[in-house]
């Protein structure tokens, strides 16, 4: 099941990405005792309703155990319709299951409680973890789970992966090399491997106005997706659809996805190994990271059983957000991870820890302009140089429509 990146705006309505699934493990809540019975508590979900299906026992399981009661519903709004449901009856008290990089829009609007002390331990965390839930140098969710990009590879033409961009660009002319490099989401570690960045991050606080994309590493990434387009017939008529089409078909022996493409190759019977993605300019690659996320409404009545509510989510759905979801797990001293780290999914979880989390802040939704553009690139319709300044005028014209 892919998972799509979500365009972010605070003025915009966008659709909430999510990750929670799950038939855990049942116990009585560890802090049962310190919620009081009779209270209602509503879970919005954007799961697919098998999952919300599969979710239900396990919050009916802590309602049982304190008094409470729980509705999980599957919410098919968007982020307007949370917004403005937030301050009436009907809102949920959690939203458990986001795209990170949708928070600082959640956050902006003043629909997300800050995460109280003692609910996350960022120590068990890799810090890239950790950012993507921080905003302001505040927490505002609870990571559920992490993925990024690497690169499924044919172990019957390709002996070894590459190891380097030049081995990748000589290796994908002798057997084929495909991904949708007209995509931002894609193609942003080779961009990010030469000193390229959307907005400034400052420690963890992203600045919009230091917009990286024109600058000299972001151009040598750009000259490095022209000669894709150029020399291995990346054009924008190259999806992921076909670029993932072309590999199962064994017409080409490299392709760049996500783990959502594992379970679907090893059913078709696919033959493919897994890699981290090849090192740019002698560092390892930071194509993006995306982390599920879980919070509690700002505004709900009912915070300290919404919280305990969460804590119980968590403690009870990593086994089943990847029996349902194939979800690599957010907790770096996770059984499971430990186990994934031995099978198809090793390669993610080792690109994971130079991942760059997508930048959670409003005007993230702007820097997806890019896209309009990148088509010409690697069509060969425009040059590197030309490129860069015009993704930057065209970041900043949208900077300010969303400001007015």
């Amino acid at each position: 099941m892919k998972r799509s990146r979500i365009l972010v705006s605070a003025l915009a309505a966008m659709v909430v990405a999510t990750a929670l699934v799950g038939c855990g493990k049942k116990e009585t809540p560890q802090n049962a005792s310190e919620t009081k019975g009779g209270k209602k508590i509503v879970v919005w979900s954007h799961l697919t309703d098998d999952e919300v299906a599969a979710v239900k026992p396990i919050a009916e399981e802590w309602a049982k155990s304190t008094g409470n009661t729980v509705d999980v519903l599957a919410d098919k709004g968007d982020f307007n319709a949370f917004a403005q449901a937030a301050n009436s009856s009907k809102a949920a008290d959690i939203m458990f299951g986001l795209a990170h990089d949708n928070l600082g829009a959640f956050v902006k609007a003043g629909v997300v409680a800050e995460v109280p002390s003692g609910i996350v331990d960022s120590s068990k965390y890799n810090q890239n973890i950790v950012n993507a839930v921080t905003v302001g140098g505040k927490t505002y969710a609870v990571p559920l789970s992490q993925e990024t990009l690497a690169l499924f590879y044919n172990p019957d033409k390709v002996t070894t992966a590459p190891t380097t961009l030049d081995d990748l660009i000589a290796q994908g002319k002798k057997v084929g090399f495909k991904y949708e490099a007209k995509n931002l989401y894609h193609s942003y570690a080779f961009l990010s491997g030469f000193g390229g960045y959307i907005y400034k991050d400052n420690g963890g606080n992203i600045d919009p106005k230091d917009i990286g994309l024109g600058n000299e590493g972001a151009i040598k990434g750009y000259d490095v997706l022209a000669t894709f387009g150029k020399d291995l017939g990346m054009k924008s008529s190259v999806d992921s659809g076909i670029a993932g089409g072309e590999f199962k078909a064994g017409k080409i022996g490299m392709y760049i996805s996500g783990p959502w493409d594992v379970e679907g190759f090893k059913k078709e019977n696919v033959k493919f190994k897994v890699a981290p993605l090849p090192s740019i300019n002698g560092k390892p690659a930071t194509p993006f990271l995306g982390v599920q996320a879980a919070f509690v409404n700002a505004k709900s009545k009912n915070q300290t059983e919404a919280w305990d509510l969460m804590k119980y989510l968590v403690a009870h759905s990593e086994q089943a957000l990847y029996d349902k979801g194939h979800r690599i797990p957010a907790l770096k001293d996770s059984k499971l991870l430990s186990d994934l780290s031995k099978g198809d999914l090793a390669a993610f979880i080792e690109q994971a820890k130079t991942a760059y989390p997508m930048p959670n802040i409003p005007e993230m939704g702007a820097a997806w302009k890019v896209n309009d553009s990148l088509v010409q690139l690697v069509d060969g319709k425009m040059d590197s140089k030309a490129f860069a300044t015009k993704v930057v005028k065209d970041i900043n014209d949208q900077l300010s429509q969303q400001a007015k």
